[in-house]
């Protein structure tokens, strides 16, 4: 390609219209094959530019990745055992007691819940009002918890 406008160049150029034609001709094929050949580098030099921003992405993630994965190793390494096990332990005990309760209230029928969740509020306010009830008033409380 610069071979042939080199040449058309070098070639002297005559007062004839055929080669000055020629010569001009020569020198716009040059020109399109450098303009296309430079759209060639500019659009391998954007996918270069879009790969690369790619690779900084994918760069960024997996440095965000690791971190993650630090702080998790970190937490499973450097735990509280006594505080994990605690924790544990009341988790467990209160699912426990949600089992409990749920059993417990399963077979009973509507008219039962609602005496069993009275007897509930009888007993606390009876018990936040026992020491103004005297002997025989706590007797007698005590009497109606048992028979309920």
């Amino acid at each position: 390609m610069l071979d042939s406008a080199i040449a058309a160049l070098k070639t002297p150029v005559a007062d004839s219209e055929a080669d000055k034609e020629t010569a001009a001709a020569a020198l716009d094929k040059t020109n399109r094959g450098l303009k296309n050949s430079l759209n060639n580098v500019l659009t391998v030099r954007a996918e270069l530019g879009t790969q690369l921003n790619e690779l900084e992405s994918l760069d960024s993630l997996g440095s965000d990745r690791a971190l993650g994965q630090t702080q998790q190793m970190s937490d499973l390494v450097d735990v509280d055992w006594n505080a994990t096990i605690s924790s544990y332990i009341m988790q467990q005990t209160a699912l426990q007691a949600s089992y409990k309760a749920f059993t417990d209230m399963q077979g009973l029928s509507l008219f039962q819940l609602s005496k069993y969740f009275a007897l509930k509020h009888i007993m606390k306010l009876g018990m936040f009002c026992l020491p103004a009830l005297g002997s025989l008033g706590r007797a007698f409380f005590c009497l109606f918890c048992i028979v309920g």
